[in-house]
């Protein structure tokens, strides 16, 4: 797997019981998407992300007004490294954003 080289269909109706993801008002471009997948790829979390068949590591979909980007995992997060993970976005990205996760607990 390569975070430099990250494949994401659009769709619509795809959902996953394991995830992380970013939910924006704008449509993010390339760059931005290949920070969000390196800083997941380089955390604990990395270790979880399941690359699809196709080589696809993250999905992009829309949610009423909202853009998602959300990067299917094995398995549901712990709580501590969904609050890390959430930390770091936070002081990486100058926009507005919210980020869900599948959480042992629930989503964060």
């Amino acid at each position: 797997m390569n975070p430099n080289n990250i494949t994401m269909p659009v769709t619509d109706d795809q959902e996953f019981d394991h995830f992380i993801r970013i939910v924006t008002d704008d449509e993010l471009d390339s760059l931005v998407l290949k920070e969000y997948f390196k800083l997941v790829y380089k955390s604990p979390v990395g270790k979880l992300i399941d690359q699809q068949d196709d080589g696809t590591v993250m999905i992009y979909h829309t949610r009423d007004t909202d853009h998602c980007y959300d990067i299917p995992l094995t398995t549901n997060i712990s709580k501590i490294d969904g609050d890390i993970l959430s930390r770091k976005l936070l002081t990486i990205f100058p926009f507005d954003f919210s980020i869900e996760a599948s959480t042992a607990n629930a989503n964060i």
